[in-house]
C-alpha cells in the first residue's frame, strides 16, 4: 500500500469540505477548550513587569488568573515607589477576551478595576494609583497576546474561519466554533 502524504493546505481543504457538508446537514459546532493551566503558565512568563511613570516606579508580579463567566479576573500583585513613598498591595482587574485574526491571538483588553488594596496606611492617592496600574495594564497587554494559534494544528487554524463565542467554563476558556 502506498502513504499519501498530505501537506496541511490538503487537509485544511479536506476538513472544510466536511464541515461544509455537516453545514449543509445543520449539525456543525465544535468547542475548543483551552485550559486555565496553560493560560496561567503564559501569563507568568509576562511578569514581573517594571515602568516608570512621571512621579513612579512600578513592578507588576505574581498574576493570579481567575476565570469568572465570559470574563477573566486577573490579581496582581503591585510594589511602587510614588513621590517617594513606598506602596504596596494587590489590585483585582475584570477583563475581557477577544480574538484578532489578523495576528491569529487571543487578547485581555477593557481591563476593568473591581478591587485595590494598599498595603500602607495613611495613603491618599489610592485613585491615582489605581488609574495608573489599570493603562499601564491596558498598553501592556494590547501587544502581547493571551494565547496565539499554532499554526501547524488543523483544529486551531479552524478557528480563524469559525469562532462564534468565547466563554468561560470551569477552569477552561472555551472556543465555540459553528457554522
Amino acid at each position: 500500500m502506498k502513504k499519501i502524504n498530505m501537506t496541511l493546505s490538503t487537509s485544511l481543504l479536506i476538513i472544510m469540505v466536511i464541515f461544509i457538508f455537516l453545514y449543509g446537514c445543520g449539525k456543525f459546532q465544535k468547542e475548543i477548550l483551552i485550559p486555565k493551566v496553560k493560560l496561567q503558565e503564559l501569563i507568568d512568563k509576562k511578569f514581573p513587569y517594571e515602568k516608570d511613570v512621571v512621579v513612579a516606579r512600578f513592578t507588576l508580579s505574581s498574576p493570579e488568573l481567575i476565570f469568572e463567566d465570559k470574563n477573566i479576573r486577573m490579581k496582581l500583585l503591585y510594589n511602587s515607589s510614588f513621590l517617594n513613598k513606598k506602596i504596596s498591595g494587590y489590585i483585582d482587574f475584570k477583563a475581557q477576551v477577544i480574538f484578532k485574526p489578523e495576528k491569529e491571538s487571543f487578547y485581555l483588553t477593557n481591563f476593568d478595576i473591581i478591587n485595590i488594596e494598599v498595603n500602607e496606611t495613611n495613603f491618599s492617592n489610592e485613585d491615582k494609583i489605581s488609574s495608573t496600574i489599570k493603562a499601564m495594564v491596558n498598553n501592556y497587554f494590547e501587544d502581547y497576546p493571551l494565547y496565539t494559534i499554532d499554526p501547524n494544528d488543523v483544529k486551531q487554524n479552524m478557528t480563524k474561519l469559525f469562532l462564534k463565542d468565547i466563554s468561560v467554563k470551569g477552569d477552561n476558556l472555551a472556543l465555540l466554533l459553528s457554522l
